[in-house]
């Protein structure tokens, strides 16, 4: 196959499932539905320097995927797209800034692979069209670290300035991480290489801090000038110390809880994993190598200690992993890549009896009476014969194409098979009826509310501000069962164990 030819499909791969697929499934409860319900509050009020969800302000995510999110709505309407598109387009910059970083280290066979790496891995490529900041934030993680680092070991100041003119926004995306994730790799590293005097002198420039606070700081002084200092403490103490320091929203795991996640994160290149593991002593000798693998494991060790454990925390340290398996790629012979991919589909194949399975355990009404409708959304038109398609052109491919081809061609298979086929049947059997129950009152005039539940997306999708608190002639969404609850109502809409009513 020829490059061009190869470019051809890599580019159609990565339209469909970027842009195309982002407007295949409703918005996500309760991440992505509250970023959106407080960026639809934002535009409508024309308020865009503060932060409110649900009629309260909303103190533990700063302003910039607001702003984002806000221009691309009045560009492109307000839709899924236009909700995701932010994200999607800083998950391409943190796979160019990637690719660029590699290629001045190595070439641009290993370029093409650390960036191939950050679009086709599973945890990468669903944070990266998920409508929250750590698409976006991911990027300033990845931009500021590396070229701070290349400042360093080249000598050249520039890069500093850029750093801590990205590290500045990555603050205004999600807080103090922007600091301790490349403060704490480089640290270590010119610990580890004795460079740490130096090292700190350069850091601790006082222009870089200066370019830093002129950027992160204006907002959270404005925030405080208008608000008082409850939500300055509510932010840096609550939802960064604290979140630390104990256990938020019931997030929590045990000590080896990144582990296992990291096998998810880069699935399906598992080769590539334990193929670069194998060579951690040897590239500890190495100046740049050994730098990857410190900001990798501190990354992991820092976030292992945490009480408040979240998957997509160890994607912050994650860039470098990814360089260090194209750095050391080895292509594995075509049987394992063929038990690989038929190994992946079948997965797949089975999530929908996996979802029914854990449907009829579940307690709570909104989650067991999904089994209703799993035959609905996983149908043979839209899952299971596309599929058997891509097994179909998968075997196809290894029984043709040259090996490194095939890595490549797999991999995009089983990228579309979960972005195309699996996640929009998957998200939307859990939210469309959140969805259908915001369209259906979105023309009706009254005020929503929302009794003992939290899924923000139904007031994104009703064009309005669903409260926590309800009262009488309010729109209220909540439990099927618990209607009772309530007295005397209406009931305008039922599905899947919940219902829409109105109180009178």
């Amino acid at each position: 196959m020829s490059n061009k030819i190869l470019a051809l499909i890599l580019g159609i791969s990565l339209f469909s499932v970027y842009l195309f697929s982002i407007n295949l499934y409703p918005l996500v409860d309760e991440d992505e539905g509250a970023f959106a319900s407080a960026t639809m509050t934002m535009m409508d009020s024309g308020n865009y320097t503060n932060v409110e969800l649900a009629g309260e302000r909303r103190d533990d995510k700063p302003v910039l995927t607001h702003w984002l999110q806000v221009i691309s709505l009045k560009t492109f309407g307000f839709s899924e797209f236009a909700f995701r598109l932010p994200s999607v387009i800083f998950g391409l910059l943190w796979a160019f800034v990637t690719f660029w970083f590699t290629k001045k280290i190595s070439n641009k066979r290993n370029a093409f692979l650390a960036a191939f790496f950050v679009l086709a891995s599973l945890g990468a490529s669903i944070i990266i069209k998920t409508a929250t900041a750590d698409g976006i934030f991911n990027f300033f993680v990845a931009s500021t670290t590396l070229l701070a680092f290349l400042a360093l070991r080249e000598q050249r100041s520039k890069y500093l300035y850029y750093a801590a003119i990205l590290a500045g926004f990555g603050f205004l995306t999600k807080g103090p991480a922007i600091l301790i994730v490349p403060g704490g790799a480089l640290f270590f590293w010119a610990w580890w290489n004795g460079y740490l005097t130096e090292t700190l002198r350069k850091l601790f420039n006082p222009f870089l801090w200066l370019i830093f606070f002129c950027i992160a700081s204006p907002w959270f002084i404005y925030l405080y000038l208008s608000e008082g200092i409850d939500p300055i403490l509510g932010f840096f103490l609550k939802h960064n110390f604290q979140r630390y320091t104990s256990t938020f929203e019931g997030h929590s795991g045990p000590f080896y809880y990144y582990f296992v996640i990291l096998i998810f994160l880069v699935a399906p290149f598992w080769n590539s994993l334990f193929t670069v593991v194998g060579r951690i002593k040897t590239d500890f000798k190495d100046e740049t190598r050994s730098f990857l693998w410190i900001w990798f494991l501190w990354v992991l060790l820092f976030f292992s200690i945490s009480s408040t454990k979240l998957p997509h925390y160890l994607l912050y340290g994650i860039t470098p992993l990814f360089i260090l398996m194209a750095l050391n790629f080895k292509q594995q012979s075509k049987r394992i890549n063929l038990l690989i991919f038929i190994s992946l589909l079948g997965f797949i194949s089975s999530l929908p009896i996996v979802l029914e399975t854990l449907a009829s355990s579940e307690k709570d009404i909104i989650w067991n009476v999904l089994r209703e409708e799993i035959e609905v959304f996983f149908t043979p038109a839209n899952f299971f014969i596309p599929i058997l398609i891509l097994l179909a052109l998968g075997i196809v491919s290894f029984m043709v194409f040259s090996k490194f081809n095939q890595f490549i061609i797999s991999s995009l298979l089983f990228l579309i098979s979960i972005h195309l086929i699996f996640l929009p049947s998957a998200i939307g059997l859990f939210q469309d009826r959140f969805k259908q129950a915001g369209l259906k009152v979105k023309e009706m005039n009254k005020p929503l509310a929302m009794h003992k539940m939290n899924f923000p997306s139904f007031g994104v999708y009703a064009r309005d501000t669903a409260y926590r608190n309800h009262k009488d002639g309010q729109i209220i969404l909540l439990r099927s069962n618990q209607i009772d609850e309530l007295g005397s109502v209406i009931e305008i809409y039922n599905r899947s164990g919940i219902s829409v009513v109105i109180k009178e």
